[in-house]
């Protein structure tokens, strides 16, 4: 019989997502956190290095700035039911370990 079609992905975040600051920072504020998710990294990314991965995932940065001992970034993303996932991102220089806390809208 014929190939069954390949199915659509259960859940993906939309292209070139948008967001005013102000309603980031109520959305944050606003909302619970997810326990935090802690990765390791072979080497500090550049500021530019993390915005144009996360940029290529449809993840846009808010904010992001170098606090001396660590790299910050606010990042965010909507899928495409129209929910919004905020996240910091804080990568310790020295451990070279980030840590990740995710916010939804959908919880």
């Amino acid at each position: 019989g014929p190939a069954a079609a390949p199915a659509a992905p259960a859940w993906s975040l939309a292209p070139s997502p948008a967001l005013a600051p102000a309603d980031y920072q109520s959305k944050w504020m606003a909302l619970q956190a997810n326990a935090p998710v802690n990765v390791s990294v072979r080497r500090v990314p550049s500021e530019d290095e993390m915005k144009s991965a996360m940029a290529a995932a449809n993840i846009a940065c808010m904010a992001s700035g170098d606090a001396g001992p660590v790299l910050k970034f606010f990042f965010f993303g909507h899928d495409t039911s129209g929910s919004f996932h905020l996240m910091e991102t804080v990568i310790d220089k020295a451990s070279l370990s980030a840590s990740n806390t995710v916010k939804s809208d959908n919880g």
